[in-house]
């Protein structure tokens, strides 16, 4: 090989010796001399190498970088109180690290704080403030738009809860301390955001309680005048005795068909018999009239009396005579008898169909008014049903408002430091 001619060609040898050998390897003596008789070219190359490096290194200013870590807490437990108030403010989603939130720490409203303890502390930082159209605005202060500019806010990591904050600058004492500020303006941040939620919370439980309340009232005033209207308390009740009404007065009726059945057959029968004999009538309504069962007996002693007499005497006798005329006379007693008994019966019937009558009208009555309680109670239970939603959702929000007002007053900061600033 001939890689090291040029090294080789100015060096003269007094045996001309050939620094490769002839299989191409490096002859090692000859590079060996050569080293040692240009020994000054070598140190004085690398002296002005090092020289120069450390130039640089000596005429160049340090940069110091400090390190901020904050945990995003996601949904502080006010946040979840608001969230669970019936029809409201929201179901919050979980509150992630994105360019949104990136653009508010990032913004002159969050940073305000951070540059007035920049010209209080460093007012070398920054230039001061200047007046852009002739109105203060944090966002065209030069002190904003170098911190911004220089300010390196960025999410730790995909889907992360944790916002990393860094900063370089020449000076150790000012990354560490603008990076405390920043620090403590965003806690302030997230404490404020918190206690804004909270009123936005409170102020729309107080936009909505006039409304429950009313809806309440409005509710309850429906259900006292139904009651009022239809006499009643409870339809449930109402409607068991009703029931039990409809249920005796109709076993009454049965009963009193039972009778009315029994007691036309009981007349129809004591017609028949009427019409016939007096003293061979054998009707149920006869025997149970002792006046007619003592002239009964009285007609069967007598006509004892006339077959006895008739042995004895003639049928044209006087005595034969009186007897015949007392039989005459008892059978009309009994025939007046057995027509009382009749009217008696009649008079029974008409009294029994007088009941039926009315057992009648009663049932219907009861009818009508088992209808009218179905649609009274349809109504009793809708209006009840609308006024425990109503006086829940009141309560609810009662119980979020005295919970909302309670947190108001914590201060506690949700969210979380898990890296100070470090150089």
């Amino acid at each position: 090989m001939t890689s090291n001619t040029a090294l080789s060609t100015p060096i003269r040898t007094s045996s001309n010796e050939e620094l490769l050998e002839q299989e191409g390897g490096l002859n090692f003596g000859a590079l060996i001399r050569a080293l040692i008789r240009y020994w000054w070219v070598i140190v004085g190359i690398t002296a002005g190498t090092t020289g120069l490096a450390v130039f640089q290194v000596l005429s160049e200013q340090p940069i110091y970088t400090s390190r901020l870590e904050i945990l995003v807490q996601a949904q502080s437990t006010e946040t979840e109180v608001i969230s669970n108030v019936p029809e409201t403010l929201t179901t919050r989603d979980q509150e992630t690290v994105n360019g949104d939130l990136i653009k508010i720490l990032n913004g002159p409203q969050v940073l305000q704080p951070v540059i007035d303890g920049i010209r209080n502390a460093y007012p070398g930082f920054c230039p001061a403030a200047t007046t852009a159209g002739g109105t203060s605005d944090t966002a065209y202060d030069p002190c904003y738009q170098i911190l911004s500019s220089r300010l390196n806010v960025q999410p730790f990591g995909n889907g992360s809860d944790i916002i990393q904050v860094t900063l370089q600058d020449e000076n150790s004492q000012l990354v560490r301390g603008i990076l405390t500020l920043v620090s403590q303006a965003y806690l302030a941040y997230s404490l404020e955001s918190k206690q804004a939620d909270i009123r936005r919370g409170i102020e729309f439980v107080e936009q909505k309680l006039p409304d429950l309340r009313s809806e309440v009232d409005f509710l309850q005033d429906q259900l006292q005048s139904l009651r009022i209207e239809n006499d009643l308390i409870d339809p449930g009740s109402r409607g068991g005795q009703l029931s039990a009404q409809v249920g005796s007065f109709s076993q009454q009726r049965l009963e009193l068909e039972i009778q009315l059945s029994q007691n036309r057959a009981l007349a129809n029968n004591l017609q028949q018999q009427l019409t016939g004999p007096q003293e061979q009538a054998s009707s149920s309504a006869l025997t149970q009239n002792p006046r007619y069962q003592s002239l009964l007996n009285s007609l069967l002693e007598l006509d004892s009396q006339i077959a006895e007499a008739a042995t004895i005497y003639l049928d044209s006798s006087p005595d034969m005579e009186i007897l015949r005329e007392q039989r005459q006379n008892l059978l009309a007693l009994l025939e007046q008898q057995g027509e009382q008994s009749q009217r008696e019966l009649i008079a029974q019937l008409q009294e029994l169909e007088a009941r039926d009558q009315s057992l009648r009208r009663t049932l219907a009555g009861l009818s009508e008014d088992v209808d009218e309680l179905a649609g009274i109670s349809r109504q009793y239970t809708d209006i009840q049903r609308e006024l425990a939603i109503a006086t829940e959702n009141l309560n609810q929000f009662l119980a979020k408002q005295a919970a909302l007002e309670i947190d108001s007053a914590q201060r506690e900061i949700p969210w979380e430091i898990i890296t100070p600033p470090l150089e």
